[in-house]
């Protein structure tokens, strides 16, 4: 209970302070220097004249009263610790109060200002930085007091250790769970990693670091161009003034000629600006489509497993082009007008701070909007981007297999696919464009009220002999041009929104960690051959719960020949993908000459194990480099021709008419799959591996090509270990050792001899299956042969 006790002391302190410093304030509300006078603070309360004396710009009672405000939301927040309940987040409207409550001390500034002599009041200027400092103050004990988890679990469990029931304490938790799951379920796991809007900005601005020189370039340019820009308006007043006034005609020709060398030297310096930062927005781009990647292909398979391609070709176009257009383009736009700001509102200072703060008024306002609207806006596109890529991927799917949508008539079914996910982001693009609207309404309504204010309050001024004429005529003109500022700056935030938006999803793949390090380190000289799976269980990590292989032990011994034999969905796959480290194991060891494969090289892994997959995949690219892929350093054409002679490839090769320079098309599509399969099997042999792996290599084969290849992978299989996975009868029987597969359990191993003496066995039964329909096929030929 000490905490709640801890609690209740720092409110109490808080409104004490709070209270006595405004009430303190106001005691010094005189002329009589720097002393407490109890006379001026009766004043202030009403005490000595009837309330209805009470005047806007002289009585400082309105301090009082906010202060009593900051004292009802205090006891709010005591409210919600006291009855066990984490108050709610409502830094929006925390941010909204203090925002407001800062115009209105503008405000009140300026009323004070009317009789100058109140300016010299010390109390006045207690006041005023007290009521700001006092709102920020409550912003800091709702957030890290009132909404400490430590503070509102111990207050629960002094409830439930008092006797209470905890079901009559009202739980943190929407669903009413105990209250010691209180603390970790109150926000959201993926709400409490989702970074702020601030830092999401902070990582994308970091990226003009790389190229600072180009920035630095830019920067310079846009200084003096923002210099130049800046004394415009100055000048401008200038000229108007000495047309209104009746001037003598140097005076005019020498505004107009400073004013025509600032516009030159403004073009000029604007031009070099904006090529600068427009080669800066490529470098940026290609920075981050780099860095996009190569997290991407770094990743482990199980990462494709889970993400679409679509989805990811989305990010690496659309979302990083936003991303590189935000990150120089706007800030190039927010650093000129930035600058111009800051000139603007030096040059509105010096030429009446009352005015300036008639501006400051409404700029707080403008900060909650833009605040407001960035929240949802980034919540928008955030999702904008998700649906954009929901649509790349349903039409980078149809497109990639157009054959077979061909085959099944299914255009239409595409095109209403798509057009479904097109509609979906522009159901969000009419709610972004309404928040828009909205957001540029309040803009325009806040920028017309300055102006007007502006015209208000100057003319009274002019009037009251408290400024000049012709410092209005500048002041407005600079009014303009800070109005322009601040709208370009208000672009560049919808634009920083944006690119948040289409971030979130790039930083998350960009600095994702794979889940399998390829760190290997292992480099042996020679690699031998012997493969061991010892007790490997694995399932795949998009079914977490379905396991694939079940304690799975076998050896493979070098210059072996092994072949793995199961019925579909046994696991044999698994085994091969376990082995080429594309999954990491549940438990269990998988060795390589005794040395565990994930302590190998990656390079020289992949090197010394090759493997030839059932549907292997070409390149777009010539037949050269799809044959030396991955190995263009260190071999060369003799070594490719020898082995696309070993492939039976070679003789088809040379009939084109660009041989080797022979393009396949992409994935292949200009080669029959017989073709594909044997530049696979020239690809996995031009490395002279030690370990070959061939699942199903020569499924797509005819029956003469699969011969000359058999004899060729005899030929090659001398000195190397060979894994083989088919279901072809003639493959099998020739392998030195069959290990036998069904649900994930290694059920038999022995050579075909051995394994056919066992009736009983999983093997025998595959076998006179497949003579069964071996037969039944010869029978159905010969009947066609006899009626034919």
């Amino acid at each position: 209970m000490r905490s709640l006790l801890l609690v209740a002391v720092v409110s109490v302190v808080f409104i004490a302070i709070d209270v006595g410093v405004t009430l303190l304030s106001l005691g010094f509300y005189h002329a009589e220097g720097f002393h407490f006078n109890a006379t001026a603070l009766r004043e202030q309360f009403f005490l000595q004249s009837p309330l209805r004396d009470y005047s806007f710009l002289t009585s400082g009672f309105d301090f009082f009263v906010l202060a009593l405000f900051r004292v009802c939301i205090i006891a709010a927040g005591l409210a919600f610790v006291v009855r066990a309940r984490l108050p709610p987040a409502w830094v929006l409207f925390f941010t909204g109060i203090e925002l407001t409550n800062m115009s209105y001390t503008f405000t009140k500034l300026l009323a004070f200002s009317e009789d100058a002599n109140q300016l010299y009041y010390y109390g006045v200027w207690f006041s005023e930085v007290w009521n700001i400092l006092a709102f920020a103050g409550i912003l800091i004990v709702w957030q890290f007091v009132y909404r400490s988890k430590p503070l509102i679990e111990s207050v629960e469990l002094f409830y439930v250790h008092a006797g209470r029931n905890a079901d009559d304490v009202e739980s943190l938790i929407p669903n009413g769970d105990s209250p010691g799951n209180t603390v970790t379920a109150v926000e959201k796991p993926e709400e409490e990693d989702r970074l702020s809007t601030f830092k999401h900005v902070v990582r994308l601005l970091s990226y003009c670091h790389h190229h600072g020189r180009w920035f630095l370039a830019g920067f310079f340019f846009l200084s003096i161009y923002s210099f130049a820009r800046v004394f415009q308006p100055h000048y401008t007043a200038q000229v108007i003034a000495s047309i209104v006034n009746l001037k003598e005609m140097s005076e005019l020709f020498k505004a107009v000629m400073i004013m025509g060398g600032l516009a030159l030297v403004s073009t000029i310096t604007g031009g070099l600006r904006g090529g600068c930062f427009d080669y800066a927005t490529a470098l940026i781009s290609r920075k981050m489509r780099g860095d996009l990647f190569a997290s991407i292909i770094s990743q482990e398979v199980a990462f494709f497993d889970e993400t679409k391609t679509g989805e990811i070709v989305s990010r690496l176009t659309s979302d990083c082009q936003t991303m590189a257009s935000t990150v120089s383009t706007n800030v190039n736009v927010f650093l000129r007008n930035g600058v111009m700001l800051l000139g603007s509102l030096l040059f509105m200072v010096t030429i009446s701070w009352r005015l300036t703060m008639v501006t400051f008024i409404a700029v707080p306002l403008v900060g909650f909007i833009s605040k407001a609207y960035g929240a949802y806006y980034d919540k928008l596109s955030e999702r904008t981007q998700a649906a954009i890529a929901a649509a790349n991927h349903i039409a980078e799917q149809a497109i990639s297999s157009i054959r077979t949508v061909r085959s099944f008539a299914c255009e239409t079914n595409e095109c209403e696919r798509f057009n479904e996910n097109l509609d979906k982001t522009l159901h969000i693009n009419k709610k972004k464009s309404v928040a828009y609207m909205g957001y540029t309404w309040m803009n325009e309504f806040c920028d017309n009220a300055i102006l007007v204010g502006i015209l208000f309050y100057g003319g009274h001024l002019v009037l009251t002999k408290k400024m000049a004429v012709n410092d209005l005529f500048s002041f407005l003109l600079y009014q303009l041009q800070l109005g322009e500022n601040l709208y370009n700056i208000g672009y560049v935030f919808t634009g920083l929104m944006e690119s948040v938006g289409a971030s979130r999803k790039v930083f998350e793949y960009m600095h994702r960690k794979p889940r399998i390090a390829y760190d290997g380190v292992h480099k042996p000289d020679l690699v031998q051959g012997r493969i061991a799976f010892e007790d490997v269980s694995f399932c795949y990590p998009t079914r977490p719960t379905a396991t694939v292989l079940d304690r799975v032990s076998f050896e493979v011994n070098p210059g072996e020949t092994v072949a793995l034999v199961g019925p579909s969905g046994a696991g044999k796959s698994s085994v091969i993908a376990l082995l080429e480290h594309f999954y990491e194991s549940k438990n269990g060891r998988i060795t390589l000459d005794d040395m565990e494969i994930e302590n190998f090289d990656h390079k020289l892994f992949h090197q010394r194990v090759a493997l030839v997959a059932q549907e292997p995949v070409l390149y777009d690219g010539t037949v050269r480099y799809n044959i030396l892929y991955g190995c263009e350093e260190w071999a060369d054409d003799d070594e490719m021709i020898r082995a696309a002679k070993l492939a039976n490839i070679h003789d088809f090769i040379m009939e084109t008419d660009k041989g080797y320079d022979t393009e396949c098309g992409e994935k292949g599509v200009q080669m029959s799959g017989g073709q594909k399969q044997r530049i696979a099997i020239a690809r996995a042999l031009v490395r002279k591996p030690a370990v070959l792996i061939l699942d199903e290599a020569t499924s797509a084969l005819d029956a003469e090509s699969e011969h000359i290849i058999q004899e060729a992978l005899a030929k090659c299989s001398v000195g190397r270990t060979v894994i083989v996975i088919a279901h072809r009868l003639s493959t099998v029987e020739k392998a030195d050792r069959i290990v036998v597969i069904n649900k994930g359990h290694v059920l038999q191993q022995g050579n075909h001899k051995a394994l056919m003496q066992d009736p009983n066995g999983l093997y025998y039964s595959l076998v006179q299956r497949q003579l069964l329909q071996s037969q039944s096929s010869d029978k159905l030929a010969d009947q066609g042969e006899s009626h034919a």
